[in-house]
């Protein structure tokens, strides 16, 4: 029995665009209980990426199955990449996701900066999170 499986592509289609795509099956094992392998999570999602010079656009859009449970969830998200915004050469990434079930939603819209510094990376961010139902 496959507790975990993840099958993954990337397919370029420009040097600046590519599709991606993503299913994933979980089925985590309980080896201490009778039934070990007590619930099984269908994920797929698609997205796409478009780069250029000075930064990137990531957008993505998903459907999340638990087996036994007749609600989905669908989610979708994207992310802007600013790379050397300011004399300081700091990136930017301003990113946004929303998961959307039947009684309820969640939300979280993100800011954060960074830096390459020699061989340390320098990351700081702020995350909202709004949930309701």
């Amino acid at each position: 029995m496959i507790s975990d499986l993840l099958v993954q592509s990337t397919v370029p289609i420009t040097r600046a665009f590519e599709l991606h795509g993503r299913w994933s099956l979980r089925q985590p094992n309980y080896f201490w209980l009778d039934t070990p392998f007590s619930y099984r999570r269908d994920d797929i999602s698609a997205g796409a990426t478009i780069r250029w010079n000075g930064g990137s656009l990531l957008t993505d859009a998903g459907l999340h199955e638990v087996q036994g449970e007749s609600e989905r969830t669908h989610s979708a998200s994207a992310a802007l990449r600013l790379n050397s915004i300011t004399p300081a050469r700091l990136g930017m990434r301003l990113a946004a996701q929303v998961w959307d079930a039947a009684q309820s939603r969640v939300t979280t819209a993100s800011l954060s900066f960074d830096r390459i510094a020699g061989d340390a990376w320098i990351n700081g961010g702020y995350r909202i999170y709004r949930s309701e139902g």
